[in-house]
């Protein structure tokens, strides 16, 4: 049976909160793009002299999620504020920033981190074109679903 699915970037909507800054809604404008990764592998092996492996199974949801966002889009300027906000904040407010992409198309996954931070501000080149920016979050519990 065919099943109908079909992608639009316009259906991804990425949010991004903290307690500090409020909310900021990310509906593609001046995005390039939204990708998330895990940092570890869920197994890992010891090989033995005699060629025995031995698998270890590692429950670990530690991963970033980036924004790679046009340098003049409103949603850069207001990461650079949380980015200065995190700065001065008191070490039980750094993991409060929440993030949610949610794909709403069929089979779409939503990816969420309850806890992240902003890992590092993004490089910053200005020349005769305008160019991009790459906000990387860090997450010890990014979930996908």
């Amino acid at each position: 049976m065919y099943e109908d699915t079909t992608y639009g970037f316009e259906q991804v909507i990425a949010t991004i909160q903290h307690p500090l800054v409020g909310q900021l809604v990310i509906t593609g404008a001046g995005v390039g793009s939204v990708s998330t990764a895990y940092t570890d592998n869920s197994a890992e092996s010891d090989l033995a002299a005699d060629g025995n492996v031995m698998v270890t199974k590692v429950r670990s949801h530690r991963g970033t999620i980036t924004f790679e966002l046009q340098q003049t889009s409103s949603a850069n300027k207001w990461l650079h504020n949380l980015a200065n906000v995190l700065d001065n904040a008191s070490p039980d407010q750094f993991l409060g920033t929440s993030v949610r992409i949610a794909e709403n198309f069929r089979n779409g996954i939503l990816a969420s981190a309850a806890h992240a931070t902003i890992q590092k501000r993004p490089d910053r080149k200005d020349e005769q074109n305008g160019g991009r920016v790459s906000w990387v979050f860090f997450t010890p519990d990014l979930e996908t679903e």
